[in-house]
């Protein structure tokens, strides 16, 4: 066999596998093309709600997202979280899932807690009769600097409370009271008596009402 018969042959056994490369990417794109089809082409009947999830736990300001993150983590979570809830999970369930199954990053209460918030209230609200998850309250304050928002845990003991404002996000529990409510902790203080709210926000004094 000569040279340019051993180099003929290599060129045909190269065409060849390039043939069956190509064939594999074709029969991989059909097989595929009727799922392409549906994500580019169907009615984006959810969009408006996974939106709307997307923003709510924007909102909350614990959270780094990005498209990745959105479409492979939150999202997926929201609606499994839905789901559950649904086949007859308790919210508080829920959020123990989340915690207990995704380890990376680790997942606190808090952040569980406001993923299962978020879901009820845009992708599953029919879940929320009697039932929901804590949200958050929010407050116009003196103070324009940031919206001051506050959530509850009121099942819990001691009972308690994430105070968010400026960015920053304190814990906070229930202190005994002769009137109204207080709660205290990392540097914050919170006390609620007849409407009017008075927080001292780790040395800034906001006096609030309800949105």
């Amino acid at each position: 066999m000569s040279k340019c018969d051993s180099l003929t042959m290599s060129d045909a056994e190269l065409h060849s596998s390039r043939e069956r490369a190509t064939m594999r990417k074709r029969r991989w794109i059909f097989a595929a093309a009727p799922a392409i089809a549906a994500m580019l082409f169907a009615a984006p009947a959810h969009a408006d709600q996974d939106q709307d999830f997307l923003n709510m736990l924007q909102s909350f300001g614990d959270f780094s997202m990005g498209p990745w993150d959105n479409n492979v983590i939150f999202l997926p979570m929201g609606r499994q979280t839905c789901t559950d809830i649904q086949n007859g999970e308790t919210p508080q369930a829920a959020a123990d899932y989340i915690v207990q199954h995704n380890l990376i990053p680790p997942w606190t209460p808090l952040e569980s807690h406001q993923v299962v918030a978020a879901a009820q209230q845009t992708l599953c609200p029919n879940t929320l009769a009697g039932n929901s998850a804590p949200w958050p309250v929010f407050y116009h304050c003196d103070n324009p600097q940031s919206a001051l928002s506050v959530i509850f845990y009121k099942n819990q003991q001691p009972p308690g409370a994430q105070v968010s404002w400026n960015g920053i996000q304190a814990l906070v529990y229930q202190q005994p009271s002769a009137s109204g409510i207080h709660y205290v902790g990392d540097g914050v203080d919170y006390t609620e008596d007849q409407g009017q709210i008075n927080v001292n926000f780790q040395g800034t004094q906001l006096n609030c009402t309800r949105t």
